[in-house]
């Protein structure tokens, strides 16, 4: 009786512990954009190592939008380092559905977005954090 248990108890934690792990992952982390690339710019290998496949929650102000049909659905957000030849932005993709929503945001507005980070990055879009599966947040 006494090793069923104990065996139950170990079962009871494991499971409680991964509960409260999955609870952790859904809530996003907020951050702004300028901390984020600038986190980057410091140890890009870390800070894709820390946050890859994680939600987060950004925000910043919007240097670019690209909302066309039949094209990348994307938001840019100003990075930490604007005044650089070759800035670091983050970069957020949308789902095509999403396209009438997106068109509506104006350059310059103060926004927050939630997306997955995606670790792999890009030149394209002048970026090095990308944000994908993404929604405005209100």
């Amino acid at each position: 009786m006494h090793r069923a248990g104990f065996w139950f108890a170990i079962a009871c934690v494991v499971a409680l512990g991964s509960a409260s792990r999955g609870r952790a992952q859904d809530a996003p982390k907020a951050l702004k954009a300028a901390d984020l690339t600038q986190e980057l710019a410091k140890d890009e290998k870390a800070t894709k190592a820390k946050y890859d496949g994680k939600a987060l929650v950004v925000e910043r102000k919007v240097v670019a939008v690209q909302a066309k049909p039949n094209s990348a659905v994307s938001i840019t957000l100003v990075g930490h380092n604007e005044k650089d030849k070759d800035p670091i932005r983050v970069v957020s993709a949308f789902a095509d559905a999403q396209l009438d929503t997106v068109k509506n945001v104006e350059k310059g507005a103060a926004i927050k977005v939630k997306g997955e980070f995606f670790k792999s990055g890009s030149s394209l879009f002048q970026a090095k954090v990308q944000l994908v599966m993404c929604n405005l947040v209100k």
